[in-house]
């Protein structure tokens, strides 16, 4: 087959953008040499670096060169010194070779790796000082497109590139050189003076901006490398008869360093152009053998061209041996080309206008800087291998300084013409400027909006534009003020690029578009996702042409469009096109928190990436079914923390932008990692994290779950003898507080017991059992608060109200609402929708407190709010309302009794009477409302021993502290003491009494006293049954 390429036979009259006889000196100052970004590193198997090292001054570290895998700490290729020991690194892993380079000289050391030998060499000035094993199981390609840097190390944060002080280089550095192919010491002596072919020493593959390079005639390679051409590698193979094998690729002919008797700047030596057409067969018989070695052959008399053709023909042809290698030349065919000159042309930039000279093909001229004249710019008239014509490259300016800012884009007005240009100005501008002020951001803005109005948006242009916002939004800089400029300024990429094909991408570091032209009447839904992404490098994003109403785990983000979207296609002529955005850079949706979100009382912050989705760049909205979009977290939702999907407002914050929560619903979470949203319409979405709450510690969460469990299994315990107590001694439960207790302490007991099983009932994965689960703890947790509030009803009827009319059937009437209005709240929320209660992680249970296990409960959080935070709270406030007016009516009884009877009263018995109120009333129940901010541990585990343990301290204030109750237990457990056929409660308040029916509350006959009488606290009942609370009972 045939491989064709250009060489000359004569060396070009100028350097051009060679950097050999140059070095770069590092001395303390603030000096970067970094690879360019145009100079990719490939996945090597095997490789060579040479650099020449002048050490200036000693110091215990210094760093030559890091190369870095992109994203990567650990040092994949370098060399450093440290101590008296030169220290060599290779995959992480480094070897140390005692030798300390001598100071005030040049010294060329150079590093060999191979795949194949696993071993790793160092040379210094020819010498070998290491040769390691390498272990097998340390990678075996040198990471792709990485970042090196001479003199200093590095790091990449955040994708920009910091540098590490304390170990540079002080001296100077030259020829710094990486091949593609492992070579011995015999050819690294003699390739002392070729350039690289992976990394050269020239100015196209370094960047640097301050530190330029300095002549120096004592470089033993003079001003010119030799460049040598290398056949490709033979394929090994087995043992055996010889092999031949046809290969093909392209071989570069062209000249090493010109012959010594030669004028060193070629001056008056014209330049003679052939092409060349080739078939090489390559034959070896040895097998492992790499033939990657050079064949030269070299004539340096002058003559026409025809004698030239001949002979480069003669030399070609013909069977030529290296080693083991044998290549047979056929078929050469070589044609003398006129690539002429390049004309006159004038190049305007940031750095200034340059005005470059006709230039014969291959020849480079230079230019000293408009701005510093110091340092020169470059170009080369290259010959193009196509039209075999001379044409300019690209000029060479990284040495000169921009003679124009940012600001003086002010003055340059946009037309179709000079779009380009301006957009690529304002790439370079950046690239000098670093952060932006609010008035250059502002002009940088204001004219790609204007390159967006006046032009056509190929691809190339649109790629440039959207580089340019990453580069913005990768600054430090302010960006609220022009948020949702450069969001337009995206959108307006999307909608307006003009692409041949049915889609197109674009990715950059940190920001990706895809644009989709999608046929009406064949659109079943769209996907877009991003399946990878790292900070600094460009995303990975796929696109699927259906709907998934499922969330796709393991993205880092995806957005599903719904077949409904349709109706929102316009409906001229024009292409519907459906465009979607990822920023993987949060800076610019950083606001204030007081103007993200509704509730002034928390704190919420972007924790997810963001996505959008547009239509034709139009509005949609009040779409019939939602767009499912799911972000993954950045950093893992804790428990007890706060979610929830917003979408960016345009019109928010006087018109800078905000978020907002309507019209997108937060699913549940079911991993801490990735969050589902339902929206209904088209923008930008994102996912805030509430960062107000104080965070609990596992060891706390552990502590309260501790206390939980054993709190309400004490608290059944005891609920349990009260309720055994009631049971067995009748003439304790003659009365109405006592019938209410026992009401309310079956309530509690129920929901006590059924908290206690929860978990273990949602681990058999039953549906029906764990909607069976939350409902029944649903019903007794009403249950229990609707009795808590009964009983506020009677103590207000028994010491407020005390005069009224008689109501028949007082228990059977609190009964029927007591357990009646639990149950027909828990019935609608089935008949509505039964799927309002289901598995939900501890975080969304009623305490907070339980572990990572499934729980029982409600899913819904409009019916949890409704059904039961609204109706929690309706019941504490008017029972705190009631224990406020029955303090003030006791306190007004005590100061009608004589002095020497209040006296009596001690304030422990006080104290008591309020404490048994508290519980009783459920008046502990309010703390949860103050769970938040710095005292929100604290208050979590007051919550926790208060709660937990109300059935315990029922039982200590309504059964142990009551005198009649311990007289029954000792009666039956003693047999020793007859108990009078009465009880304290024939000395207090009677309600419902059958000797006056038109009275609810009256004076019991066996009380002899004045009218507060009917209203008398015993001493003995300040601490009342078993769940009633205050000493209000009444005779039977």
């Amino acid at each position: 087959m045939s491989v064709c390429d250009i060489g000359s036979v004569s060396v070009p009259g100028s350097p051009g953008s060679s950097l050999w006889g140059k070095k770069v000196v590092f001395m303390g100052r603030h000096c970067v040499w970094q690879l360019d970004k145009g100079c990719v590193v490939p996945p090597l198997e095997e490789l060579s670096v040479c650099v020449l090292l002048h050490r200036e001054i000693a110091t215990a570290e210094w760093t030559g060169f890091v190369y870095k895998a992109p994203g990567e700490r650990q040092v994949e290729l370098g060399l450093a010194g440290r101590g008296g020991f030169l220290v060599a690194w290779l995959f992480g892993h480094q070897w140390s070779v005692p030798e300390d380079l001598p100071l005030k000289c040049w010294h060329n050391v150079c590093l060999t790796w191979s795949i194949h030998s696993e071993r790793l060499q160092l040379y210094i000035n020819g010498s070998s000082r290491l040769d390691a094993h390498v272990n097998a199981t340390l990678p075996r390609r040198l990471a792709h497109n990485g970042t090196l840097t001479l003199g200093v190390s590095h790091n990449i944060v955040g994708g920009v590139m910091e540098f590490e002080n304390g170990k540079n280089f002080l001296g100077a550095i030259s020829l710094f050189r990486m091949w593609g192919h492992e070579q011995t010491a015999e050819e690294l002596r003699a390739h002392s003076c070729v350039d690289g072919n992976v990394v050269r020493w020239d100015t196209n593959d370094w960047d640097y901006q301050i530190c330029l390079p300095e002549d120096d005639t004592n470089l033993q390679c003079g001003s010119f490398p030799n460049v040598t051409a290398s056949p490709p590698a033979v394929p090994n193979t087995t043992p055996g008869s010889p092999t031949s094998t046809n290969i093909s690729g392209p071989i570069g002919l062209s000249t090493t360093k010109e012959p010594s008797d030669l004028n060193s700047t070629g001056t008056g030596i014209a330049s003679t152009f052939y092409r060349v057409h080739i078939k090489l067969n390559m034959t070896t018989t040895v097998t492992g053998n790499d033939p990657r070695k050079t064949i030269q052959k070299w004539d340096t008399d002058a003559r026409n061209v025809t004698t030239t053709q001949r002979l480069i023909n003669d030399l070609l042809s013909g069977i030529h041996f290296v080693e083991e290698i044998q290549v047979d030349s056929r078929d050469v065919h070589v044609s003398h080309i006129e690539p002429g000159s390049c004309p006159e042309d004038t190049h305007e930039s940031i750095r200034g206008v340059y005005i470059w000279p006709i230039t014969d093909a291959q020849k480079a001229e230079t230019m000293i800087c408009e701005k510093n004249s110091g340092a020169r710019a470059s170009r080369i008239c290259e010959l193009d291998g196509v039209t075999e014509k001379a044409k300019w490259g690209e000029p060479n300016l990284k040495a000169c300084k921009p003679v124009i800012t940012i600001s003086d884009l002010d003055n340059v007005t946009v037309t179709a013409n000079n779009s380009a240009d301006v957009v690529d100005m304002i790439e370079d501008l950046l690239g000098v400027e670093g952060d932006l002020s609010d008035s250059q951001l502002a002009t940088v803005v204001q004219k790609l909006d204007e390159v967006l109005g006046v032009s056509t948006v190929t691809p190339a242009l649109g790629e440039d534009i959207v580089s340019i916002i990453a580069d913005i939004l990768g600054s430090s800089s302010d960006l609220s003020a022009v948020a949702n400029n450069i969001l337009g300024i995206t959108g307006s990429v999307g909608d307006q690029m003009d692409f041949p094909e049915e889609s197109q991408n674009v990715t950059v570091p940190s920001l990706a578009l895809s644009m989709i032209n999608v046929d009406p009447g064949q659109f079943q839904g769209l996907t877009f996702g991003v399946s990878s992404f790292s900070t600094g490098l460009a995303p990975e994003i796929f696109v699927n042409q259906t709907f998934m109403s499922q969330p796709c785990d393991g993205r880092v983000v995806s957005i599903s469009l719904p077949h409904a979207l349709q109706n929102f296609f316009p409906e001229e002529n024009k292409k519907k096109r459906v465009q979607f955005h990822f920023y993987g850079i949060q800076e610019l949706f950083r606001v204030m928190p007081s103007t993200t979100y509704e509730d002034p009382k928390t704190n919420w912050t972007l924790n997810s990436y963001v996505v959008s989705a547009s239509v034709n760049n139009s509005n949609v909205s009040n779409l019939r079914n939602p767009v499912v979009v799911t972000l993954s977290h950045l950093k893992p939702k804790e428990k007890n923390d706060k979610v929830a999907c917003v979408h960016w407002d345009f019109q928010k914050n006087n018109g800078s932008g905000g978020w907002d929560s309507n019209g997108c619903e937060t699913l549940p979470s079911i991993t801490a990692y990735q969050t589902t949203c339902h929206c209904y319409h088209l923008t930008h979405f994102g996912v805030l994290l509430d960062v107000s709450r104080t965070p609990i510690s596992e060891a706390d969460q552990q502590t309260l779950m501790v206390i939980s469990y054993l709190g309400c299994g004490v608290s059944s315990i005891f609920l349990g003898i009260s309720l055994l107590t009631y049971m067995v001694f009748e003439k304790l439960r003659r009365d109405y507080p006592s019938k209410i207790l026992i009401n309310l302490t079956v309530a509690l007991l129920g929901l006590n017991l059924v908290f206690l099983l929860d978990s273990w009932l949602s681990s058999f994965g039953c549906y029906g059992l764990c909607i069976t689960t939350a409902a029944t703890l649903h019903y007794f947790l009403l249950a229990s608060f609707t009795w808590m509030g009964l009983e506020a009803v009677h103590m207000y009827f028994a010491l407020v109200k005390v005069f009224n009319v008689y109501i028949p059937s007082y228990i059977l009437k609190f009964c029927a609402l007591g357990w009646g209005i639990p149950l027909v709240i828990v019935s609608l929320v089935l008949a509505i929708e039964k799927d309002a209660y289901g598995s939900v992680l501890s975080e969304a249970s009623l305490d907070s407190l339980q572990g990572s296990e499934p729980f029982c409960w409600m899913q819904s959080n409009v019916f949890f709010y409704i059904t039961v935070m609204a109706f929690v709270l309706l019941v504490l406030v008017f029972n705190m309302v009631v224990f406020i007016v029955v303090l003030v009516q006791i306190r007004h009884m005590q100061t009608n009794k004589p002095t020497a009877t209040v006296n009596k009263r001690s304030a422990m018995y006080d104290l008591r009477a309020v404490a048994s109120f508290t519980f009783l009333l459920g008046l502990t129940w309010p703390i949860a409302f103050f769970t938040w901010g710095p005292a929100r541990v604290p208050m979590l585990y007051l919550f926790s021993v208060l709660n937990s343990l109300q059935g315990f301290f029922i039982f200590v204030f309504h059964c142990l502290m009551k005198e009649n109750v311990r007289k029954q237990w000792i009666h039956l457990c003693c047999g020793r003491f007859r108990l009078n056929d009465y009880s304290d409660w024939s000395r207090s308040v009677t309600v419902g009494g059958k000797t006056k029916q038109n009275q609810l509350v009256h004076r019991s006959p066996s009380v002899k006293s004045d009218n507060t009488s009917s209203r008398k606290i015993s001493d003995d009942s300040t601490t009342a049954s078993c769940s009633s609370a205050p000493p209000y009972h009444q005779g039977a």
